[in-house]
């Protein structure tokens, strides 16, 4: 035999017309993020976007996210997610105070996400997971200073932020090595080692 070719073929009606449900206008977008389950994407306004997670064996929506654009990402494992979590669309932009949130911390009636309440964040990278799906970071700017930082968020943790310090040159980047996030501006370098509290420089 050269050759065992198995095609597999599955219907899933997601909302079908007679069910009334608030949320994305039309599907934008899907993506894997185990092996059985799916994630469909749509934005709801230009500002607003919903993320559903489906399990395909079952046909049914198992989560649900509102996301302020399109700052959504499941973990390595598939278990959780991270985003920034909706502001409401006509928000005057300097009354904005977004939230990078963890699975079902910020909903229509609660909010329980990462913010400062002293400081307008306006988060400027999509949620970085580590390999191990027990941390998460992201990039952010105070408005009006423009200063940048790094969030980092291990599950069941403080959070843990850094501040660039004054007079670096170029711009921050964070990648994860292993478990421990990097952060690099120019020839300067800081790291995060798994739990540590606060980012040293190298």
């Amino acid at each position: 035999m050269l050759a065992d070719i198995v095609v597999m073929v599955r219907e899933i009606l997601f909302r079908p017309l007679e069910e009334h449900v608030i949320g994305m206008r039309f599907v934008e977008g899907l993506a894997w993020i185990s092996k059985r389950r799916l994630v469909a994407s749509g934005s709801l306004n230009p500002s607003t976007v919903e993320y559903a997670v489906i399990d395909v064996e079952t046909d049914g929506q198992v989560a649900g996210y509102l996301v302020d654009g399109f700052a959504w990402a499941a973990s390595p494992d598939g278990a959780h997610a991270a985003y920034v979590g909706f502001v409401p669309h006509f928000t005057r932009e300097e009354d904005r105070r977004p939230q990078f949130c963890i699975d079902d911390e910020r909903h229509l009636d609660k909010s329980r996400g990462y913010r400062r309440a002293d400081v307008h964040l306006e988060f400027t990278s999509s949620p970085l997971w580590s390999d191990d799906s027990k941390a998460v970071g992201m990039s952010a700017e105070e408005y009006g200073t423009e200063t940048e930082r790094v969030i980092v968020r291990r599950l069941g943790g403080k959070p843990i932020e850094f501040i660039a310090p004054p007079g670096l040159e170029g711009k921050l980047t964070a990648r994860w090595d292993g478990q421990a996030m990097v952060i690099r501006a120019g020839k300067r370098v800081w790291r995060l080692e798994q739990g540590a509290a606060a980012f040293v420089a190298q």
